[in-house]
């Protein structure tokens, strides 16, 4: 039987029951030796292998590796997990009356989000053998039995070969790519056991493994599937040969639930690997009514160079009876979409036990529908991000929504979809570096709410610390909350330096495209968006941005455009800085100039540097917004004569667009002009 919420299992040292994870660890790799963390909450055991522990060439699969390790050496590193555990939580109020904020809908439905079982954690029967996950040379998952009053295997492992101790892939489907599993690389270990999962050598494809779980099969009954009564939790040893917050290769985790007829549910994952230490990464949710399959996702997501250096280590799956939850809604909706047809709202909760959606309508219809299926991200144990798409929407047009978790409900907003390419006119707002100023932030999106823009494109540096989970709350989200600006009005994002390739920042985005580079039509307008921290052009690659501007400018879309814009966080030019002598990015300049020109782009928007600037060259017209709280650059030079317009202030700029005019206005903090200037279309 398991213990209390927050402590180990009696007899099975080392398994947190659901709700509590030790924090994410980064052990470092280093030849010859197993590392453990001694702060773990969970018993390990270290063991130090030899360092006469080689890696040698099997002949069996050419390009594998085999490691040999000495006699009686043992790894104590914990495996990756996943698993479905019991929630711990009270029991919820009742739901669905009369003061319900979703309205006479979800009281018929009985209004909550949760649709859990009506057992708590403390009367859920637990228990389990504690398995370790990989199921032998046979690749037999192992037997299932009764717990309780669910059926099916409770607390075993699910996942066949999840630790790749078979040597293969067996038990998985190679989907993409040229994933393999080998005993070692030159400068790393395998997480635990004797062989690990690599993207793959001398490759240009992302990896992507699938290993499906048919829980029917497996023994659980569709009465307990059907009603919700499980908990999923996850844990992943993952990394990457890179350095740590440098756009390279990502290792990535996923389990998708399916239900009977093999429509996606949701999905639940914990952060991404990045960085060469191998990372402990965890994430649990509420198993979502109807689900019949397990699909769990390993990817390795190539980014730069031809060696997909991502790598993961023991996956495991488990299930265990699951009791009721009241999560609390801790970051209010955010919109995060260009779409015509659809809106994306991410929100976060402290708790992942209950279930989530978006009710949405027409104003004033009750929030008769309901968006249900969610992507949640684990960002640590009182962090969770929830992602959810509302789809087949009309152009153009007013929404009401409000999101749930459990019984925690959003107030209602509006918001209106993405106006038709032929629509006359649309208001941008543009803001960039606002970093650690949310107050100036928080006074500029005050200012911009009394214009009512239709969009906010922020060009990077979004907070200070790409690593303090609590920056993303109160340097970022927090100021969009002001006057529910960015509960009604979408926010878009340039990746910049110092959000950088954390993968806090690709948990509190959801960015279109591969999440780091993208484009899209707004009304009159095509926009597209680079990421000047990764690579600006290597036509070897499939991440090459230049390759990527010139297909994105050449397209339908945006050569019926009236204005063609760029996005991206280090200016090419600038007149200011901080004393490091920089004249802007000169790598964006000889990849992308050209190009830009080629596509006859009219207007460049970036920031970076610490004011505002703005002139015109070969034809456009280049700004710089970084003026949104960071504090500003303290010296101005003359690199550039045309960069005629120089204000080293707190600032953001409108930019509306009414037919074949473009006019762009910039406000300081007092929320007075500082500049305008007008682009008249000649197309």
């Amino acid at each position: 039987m398991h213990g209390k919420c927050g402590s180990p299992a009696p007899g099975h040292p080392g398994r947190l029951v659901a709700g509590h994870f030790p924090p994410h660890r980064a052990v470092p790799l280093h030849p010859g030796a197993i590392h453990t963390d001694p702060t773990l909450e969970t018993a390990r055991t270290a063991a130090t292998i030899s360092q006469s522990r080689i890696f040698t060439h099997s002949g069996r699969e050419p390009g594998r590796w085999t490691g040999a390790t000495p006699a009686g050496s043992i790894g104590g590193m914990t495996p990756i997990l996943l698993m479905l555990l019991p929630a711990c939580g009270q029991s919820a109020p009742p739901r669905g009356g009369p003061d319900d904020p979703a309205g006479p809908a979800a009281a018929e439905d009985g209004g909550g989000a949760d649709d859990g079982a009506d057992s708590t954690a403390e009367n859920a029967p637990g228990g389990g053998d504690g398995g370790t996950g990989d199921t032998g040379a046979a690749g037999q998952p192992d037997v299932p039995r009764h717990d309780g009053d669910v059926a099916g295997p409770i607390d075993v492992n699910l996942v066949v070969n999840g630790g790749f101790e078979a040597g293969s892939l067996d038990g998985w489907i190679l989907v993409g790519g040229d994933c393999e599993v080998v005993g070692g690389l030159p400068d790393q270990l395998p997480a635990e056991g004797d062989w690990m999962l690599h993207g793959g050598r001398d490759t240009i494809a992302d990896c992507l493994l699938v290993q499906d779980i048919d829980l029917l099969a497996r023994g659980f009954a569709d009465a307990d599937l059907d009603q919700g009564r499980f908990v999923v939790q996850l844990e992943s040893w993952l990394a990457s040969t890179s350095l740590p917050e440098r756009f390279d290769d990502q290792a990535r985790l996923a389990v998708r639930f399916l239900d009977e007829a093999g429509a996606e549910l949701g999905s639940l994952e914990p952060l991404i690997g990045t960085g060469s230490e191998w990372l402990e990464r965890a994430a649990e949710g509420r198993l979502p009514r109807g689900t019949r399959t397990l699909r769990v996702e390993v990817e390795g997501r190539l980014r730069r160079g031809t060696d997909n250096d991502s790598i993961a280590d023991d996956i495991q799956v488990r299930l265990q009876p699951a009791g009721r939850s009241s999560p609390v809604i801790t970051k209010a909706p955010l919109l995060q979409d260009h779409r015509r047809d659809a809106m994306r709202i991410l929100w976060e909760t402290d708790g992942n036990l209950a279930s989530s959606l978006v009710r949405w309508d027409v104003p004033g219809g009750g929030l008769r529908h309901r968006a249900t299926r969610v992507r949640t991200i684990q960002v640590d144990p009182t962090r969770f991000v929830h992602v959810a798409d509302i789809e087949g929407l009309f152009p153009g047009t007013l929404y009401e929504y409000a999101v749930s978790t459990g019984d925690t409900r959003s107030d209602r907003y509006l918001f209106r979809t993405t106006p038709e390419p032929d629509a006359g006119a649309v208001t941008i707002a543009w803001m960039a570096d606002n970093q650690d100023g949310p107050e100036v932030m928080a006074t500029h999106i005050r200012h911009m709410h009394a214009r009512s823009p239709d969009l906010l494109i922020a060009p990077g540096d979004v907070i200070e610390h790409a690593d303090v989970a609590s920056e993303w709350s109160d340097y970022w989200w927090a100021p969009l909350t002001e006057d529910d600006f960015g509960q009604t009005t979408p926010v878009l994002i340039a990746r910049g330096n110092h959000d950088a390739e954390h993968p806090y920042a690709y948990a509190y985005t959801a960015l279109p495209g591969n999440e780091a580079w993208y484009s899209f039509r707004y009304g009159p307008v095509f926009v597209v968006v680079l990421d000047s921290g990764g690579p600006k052009s290597d036509p070897d690659l499939a991440t090459d941005q230049a390759r990527f501007i010139e297909e994105a400018l050449a397209s339908d879309e945006a050569r019926t455009a009236t204005f063609r814009i760029v996005v991206m966080h280090a200016a090419p030019y600038t007149n200011t800085n901080k004393g490091d002598g920089s004249d802007g990015d000169a790598d964006a300049r000889a990849a992308w100039e050209r190009r830009f020109v080629d596509g006859d782009v009219d207007l460049v928007v970036a920031g970076h540097y610490h004011s505002y600037q703005r002139g015109e060259h070969d034809g456009i017209v280049y700004t710089v917004v970084g003026g949104g709280g960071a504090v500003l650059d303290g010296e101005t030079h003359d690199n550039w004569d045309w960069l005629r317009v120089v204000d080293v202030t707190f600032h953001y700029s409108l930019m509306e667009v009414r037919g074949d005019r473009l006019q762009w206005t910039t406000y300081d903090l007092d929320d007075e002009v500082i500049d305008r200037f007008t682009i008249q279309a000649d197309r």
